[in-house]
């Protein structure tokens, strides 16, 4: 069993999504605890009600760990990973802020801010992006809050402020600027160089990714693709750059 436990996380970092979650579903059989790893999985292949079938099974096997030793961060943690995957975002907020409160762990903060952004991301794919955007930009807005310094908190502001750049709603206006503010200078270039390169002018577009670039210190992962696509459409005496 170690040993096909082993094989499913070879498959699992080698690609083979659906192999891997066929060894840990024979494996869960005997050993519950291979439960959130394959949910986890299933979650990052957009698997979702397999995702939800191993969180529940999860959430079976970590529930009376936790509720034995409930100052355990790494149980709780686990235990909140499982409900966020089985979409029970209250139940999880509420465990990662009781959890806080409980023992003041770092991780447990940007863990609750986390758990917004999965919240978010879900009613996105749920409810539709428009339909979704007034709701997730409140949740967004209280991730940053509590762990703006988180790269998936941070990555989603940046995702969430592209999205939204046309907003006519006064709400979601505020929402914006107050979620720009809360950006570091490089994130903010990012945000307005990307806007402007949807909007074809790409000429202000590549002074501000440029910028980006410059200030970024590696978190903004698709910042260097923009500046090359931008530098690749602007005048020929920039191309070498984009090389």
């Amino acid at each position: 069993r170690f040993a096909q436990k082993l094989f499913a996380g070879f498959l699992a970092d080698t690609g083979h999504a659906g192999d891997a979650l066929r060894q840990y579903r024979e494996l869960s059989e005997t050993d519950p605890s291979v439960n959130l790893a394959a949910a986890l999985l299933a979650d990052r292949t957009k698997d979702y009600d397999t995702a939800q079938r191993f969180a529940k099974a999860a959430i079976r096997f970590i529930e009376p760990k936790f509720l034995a030793n409930p100052r355990s961060v790494e149980v709780r943690l686990q235990y909140a990973q499982a409900l966020v995957l089985d979409e029970q975002f209250n139940e999880a907020y509420q465990l990662l802020v009781d959890g806080y409160n409980l023992t003041p762990s770092p991780i447990l903060l940007t863990a609750t801010a986390e758990s917004l952004i999965f919240r978010a991301k879900n009613l996105q794919r749920t409810i539709g992006d428009y339909e979704s955007l007034s709701k997730r930009a409140e949740y967004i807005f209280q991730a940053q809050k509590i762990a703006g310094q988180s790269p998936l908190v941070n990555e989603a502001v940046v995702q969430f402020l592209i999205e939204c750049a046309e907003a006519e709603s006064d709400g979601l206006e505020n929402v914006r600027r107050d979620l720009l503010r809360g950006l570091d200078p490089a994130a903010k270039h990012f945000v307005e160089g990307t806007v402007l390169m949807i909007n074809g002018d790409v000429e202000n577009a590549r002074n501000h990714l440029e910028l980006a670039a410059q200030q970024s210190d590696g978190n903004l992962a698709s910042m260097l693709n923009n500046l090359a696509y931008t530098l690749g459409r602007s005048d020929e005496k920039y191309l070498p750059r984009s090389l």
